[in-house]
């Protein structure tokens, strides 16, 4: 369960990566993130435009602050 808002992530960035690909005049390159190692995807990010890697920087952090308040709340209703 914990990696499922990466694999969100990763899905993202491969329909991402498509549709930039349907605009692109050159001859599209499949790229599967999920095959790539975290260094990999981490520059695959990075060669996306900025609002692409914004988007993508926010719902990690969404996720991530849901998974620490889901744990958080979790501790409290374990040490009642």
């Amino acid at each position: 369960m914990a990696w499922r808002p990466l694999k969100i992530v990763v899905l993202i960035s491969q329909t991402t990566s498509k549709l930039a690909d349907l605009f692109n005049e050159d001859t599209p390159i499949d790229v599967n993130s999920s095959d790539k190692s975290m260094i990999e995807k981490l520059r695959l990010l990075d060669e996306l435009e900025e609002v692409e890697r914004k988007s993508i920087f926010n719902i990690i952090d969404m996720a991530i602050t849901k998974k620490r308040l889901k744990d958080t709340l979790s501790n409290a209703l374990n040490t009642i």
